[in-house]
């Protein structure tokens, strides 16, 4: 979060992703930042769960297991779109993946 402010995106950290889901009606995302294992909800599952709410929300996940395409659920084309980094990567990577696919102000 700490990057992400730096580089003047407006974000707010979570530690407890279910945290996150009461949330996201008052306060929809843009974009998703999750690691894909977390205790008590997926990174995945959490990003279907914040779909549902807010579907043009982008999401960026980050994953220290070689493959996490076994834990996708049958996506349908019109699900959430994922786009993975694996751990460790440079920061670099995820401003630059932002920067592309989503504008500020939006």
């Amino acid at each position: 979060a700490a990057i992400l402010k730096d580089h003047g995106f407006d974000c707010t950290y979570f530690t407890d992703p279910l945290k996150v889901l009461e949330t996201i009606v008052p306060h929809p995302p843009h974009v998703l930042v999750s690691d894909v294992m977390m205790p008590g909800l997926t990174g995945i599952d959490l990003a279907f769960e914040v779909w549902k709410v807010c579907p043009d929300c982008r999401v960026f996940l980050m994953s220290a297991l070689d493959s996490v395409e076994h834990m996708l659920p049958q996506r349908s084309p019109h699900g959430p779109q994922f786009q993975f980094f694996n751990k460790p990567f440079h920061p670099e990577q995820l401003l630059n993946a932002l920067e592309s696919r989503i504008s500020f102000g939006s």
